[in-house]
């Protein structure tokens, strides 16, 4: 994940359209996710960014 602290979410502007609020098993956090597809010998296959809010499962199609 691409993220930041609550703190500091209102200081970036980069990816401001694109960037949510998301929640993970560590607490809230303020960006982007990064899904990766690899093989069994760690090549990178497809990747996507999504916002922070998107469930984990919705890109895994068009990854795969």
């Amino acid at each position: 994940m691409l993220l930041c602290r609550p703190q500091c979410a209102h200081q970036h502007q980069v990816f401001q359209e694109l960037a949510a609020w998301g929640r993970t098993s560590m607490g809230w956090f303020f960006g982007l996710k990064l899904h990766l597809v690899v093989n069994d010998q760690g090549e990178l296959l497809d990747c996507c960014l999504t916002s922070g809010n998107t469930d984990g499962r919705k890109p895994v199609r068009n990854l795969l």
